[in-house]
C-alpha cells in the first residue's frame, strides 16, 4: 500500500512539473534571415515566461547547426547572465542570480557564413532545453530557426546593376548599339558637299570664258 501511495505521489509531482513546463519556452531570433556568403549573422537565444519563484535561474541547451555552411565565431551573454559555451558552439549553460522578466535574451551567438557554403536554407536548432529555478528543473520544447544563404549581397547587386546601366547608356541600350546621327560641321565632307565646290567653280569660269568669246565673235 505504501508503495502504491509513493508511486501516486511521484506521478502527481511529475504532472505538476510537466504542467509548468508548458509555461516555459525558448526561442531563437536571428538579426537577419537572408545572409550572403562571408557575412555574419547573430542569433539571439531568448527565454520566455520564466516567472517561477527562485533566486537562481539557469538554462542549458544543445545548439545544432550545419558546420558545412556556418562557422561558430563566439557568444555574448545577455545582461546579468553568465555562462559557458563549448568550443564548437554546440553546448550552452547559463545562469542568472537575480529575478528575470517574462522574456529575456540569455545570449547572442555569432556565426559566419562560409564562402563555399551551398546557397539555400540552413537551420539552427536549440534542443534538450533544461531550465531550472533554485534546482526545480523543467524541460522546454525544442526550437529552430531557418536562415537563407544567398550568393552575394543584395546591396552589391543593386549597385552593380546601376553602375552597368549608367555606364552602358552612352554606347548601348538593352544590348543594342546606339548610333549618334547628329553630325558636326567637321563631318560634312563625308556627305560630298565640299568635294563638289571646286568642280562647280571651274565650270562657272569655263562657261564665262566661252560666253565672252562668243560675244566677241
Amino acid at each position: 500500500m505504501k508503495k502504491i501511495v509513493s508511486i501516486l505521489i511521484a506521478l502527481i509531482i511529475s504532472c505538476a512539473t510537466i504542467s509548468r513546463a508548458a509555461d516555459v519556452s525558448m526561442s531563437l531570433s536571428p538579426d537577419k534571415t537572408k545572409v550572403e556568403k562571408g557575412a555574419e549573422v547573430k542569433v539571439s537565444i531568448i527565454i520566455n515566461n520564466f516567472t517561477r519563484e527562485g533566486t537562481q535561474k539557469a538554462v542549458e541547451a544543445k545548439i545544432t547547426y550545419d558546420n558545412q555552411k556556418l562557422e561558430y565565431k563566439g557568444i555574448n551573454w545577455g545582461e546579468g547572465w553568465t555562462g559557458t559555451m563549448s568550443g564548437d558552439g554546440t553546448g550552452m549553460a547559463a545562469n542568472k542570480s537575480i529575478e528575470i522578466n517574462t522574456q529575456e535574451k540569455v545570449a547572442e551567438i555569432t556565426y559566419t557564413v562560409k564562402e563555399n557554403a551551398e546557397i539555400g536554407n540552413t537551420i539552427i536548432t536549440a534542443k534538450e532545453i533544461l531550465t531550472s529555478s533554485d534546482g526545480d528543473e523543467v524541460l522546454a520544447s525544442d526550437v529552430e530557426e531557418t536562415i537563407e544563404i544567398i550568393g552575394t549581397s543584395i546591396d552589391d547587386n543593386s549597385s552593380n546593376n546601376n553602375g552597368t546601366n549608367n555606364s552602358g547608356n552612352s554606347g548601348t541600350a538593352n544590348g543594342n548599339k546606339v548610333v549618334d546621327n547628329t553630325l558636326s560641321e567637321k563631318e560634312y565632307p563625308k556627305t560630298g558637299v565640299k568635294t563638289l565646290v571646286l568642280p562647280i567653280c571651274i565650270l562657272v569660269v569655263v562657261a564665262s570664258i566661252s560666253y565672252l568669246k562668243y560675244k566677241e565673235n
